[in-house]
């Protein structure tokens, strides 16, 4: 998007608007400085279409925003991409980044008041589940270790301890979980560590006091319970019968398996809701995604301009227009061209920009495109 400097060309300051804080910000990590010069000079172009076209300053920032520790909700990941469009393309990438993750919300009523909801994935062996973990910066929790609360298993009654441990995600489900040690490592592991006891709802085969029948840990997706039946349908049986009682729903939760704080463009985005993106592909899953999820997490919406294909144009063209420029004649404006400039479609006031009549439009697109103006002898 340069342009050769001839004796023909010459920069013209800005004056329209001048020293406005325009809405223009450059995203991600160009391959190549050819990119980042292309990059670069998008960029610049932009800024100048809002120096004329721009109707409004952006807004001051106030207050802390989220930082390199934000954990999006569910509830933010599923208002993210269902506020404002932010492309059709841009939309898809967050929908395939943004997966869901199938499984069920379990209540266990805590023995205080209350109940604490877990997410858990798979329910089969559940009533071998012997306490809950929760994450530190959950309501439940105290210092890493037990927290003194119970919670009543909705399955069998039975008493279990709440704890606070370190390993549970935050952002995975409801940031508390189900300990089940004989079916799964990480819940076994803990168990080891801190005396849980460790109780079998399926084996491949149904124990008896033959130690041959006896099942080793951990028994995931597989197996039979103490009555013979398969877990697939022990897992059906007991999700009826607690949703039945109110103790859970079947759901898919969203899930952002990775988060890429960049705290410039929220602060851009939530100044002015229509900032314009100049992007790099990769950064549209990246950066952009926790943008628009940490704004929904703030009760904001943006509609931003995303810009990723970086017109490119040969510098002897560039030089071909603007000194035609100079031959134009002043004619009717030329509301097409204005038009596209006034959208950011650069690609289309380029091509307006070779066939225009009107001498006045072609100037006023030079300076947006290219930051000069032709000399009229």
């Amino acid at each position: 998007m340069g342009t050769s400097r001839t004796s023909s060309v010459r920069e013209v300051p800005m004056t329209a608007q001048e020293g406005r804080a325009m809405a223009v910000i450059i995203v991600g990590a160009p391959a190549d400085e050819t990119l980042r010069n292309r990059m670069t000079a998008l960029a610049e172009a932009h800024r100048r279409r809002e120096a004329f076209f721009g109707t409004s300053s952006p807004a001051v920032v106030s207050g802390p925003l989220p930082g390199e520790d934000f954990v999006p909700t569910p509830r933010a990941l599923d208002a993210a991409l269902s506020g404002p469009s932010w492309g059709e393309k841009v939309d898809a990438k967050h929908r395939k980044a943004i997966r869901r993750i199938p499984g069920a919300i379990i209540r266990f009523p805590l023995e205080d008041g209350g109940t604490v909801d877990t997410f858990i994935t798979d329910w089969s062996p559940l009533p071998g589940a012997c306490a809950i973990a929760v994450h530190p910066g959950h309501p439940l929790a105290t210092e890493e270790g037990f927290t003194g609360r119970y919670a009543r298993h909705p399955l069998t009654g039975d008493l279990i301890g709440v704890w606070t441990a370190g390993w549970v995600r935050p952002d995975f489900g409801t940031g508390a979980v189900v300990v089940n040690p004989a079916h799964s490592e990480v819940d076994l592991d803990f168990a080891r560590r801190t005396g849980l006891p460790i109780r079998f709802a399926l084996a491949d085969r149904p124990p008896s006091c033959d130690p041959e029948t006896w099942p080793r840990p951990p028994v995931v997706k597989r197996g039979v319970t103490r009555t013979g039946q398969p877990f697939d349908q022990a897992a059906r049986d007991y999700l009826d019968e607690l949703v039945a009682h109110g103790h859970a729903e079947q759901t898919a939760l969203p899930h952002l398996t990775k988060r890429h704080p960049n705290p410039e463009l929220l602060a851009a985005l939530m100044a002015d809701p229509r900032t314009t993106v100049i992007t790099t592909a990769d950064a549209i899953s990246k950066d952009l995604l926790w943008a628009r999820v940490a704004l929904a997490e703030l009760g904001r919406a943006a509609t931003p301009r995303i810009v990723t294909d970086i017109p490119v144009r040969n510098p002897q063209q560039v030089e071909s227009l603007i000194r035609n420029v100079a031959r134009k004649e002043p004619g009717a404006p030329d509301r097409k061209l204005l038009h596209a400039l006034e959208a950011g479609d650069f690609d289309e006031a380029f091509t307006a920009l070779r066939s225009t009549t009107d001498r006045t439009s072609a100037q006023t697109a030079v300076r947006v495109l290219f930051g000069a103006e032709s000399l009229v002898p």
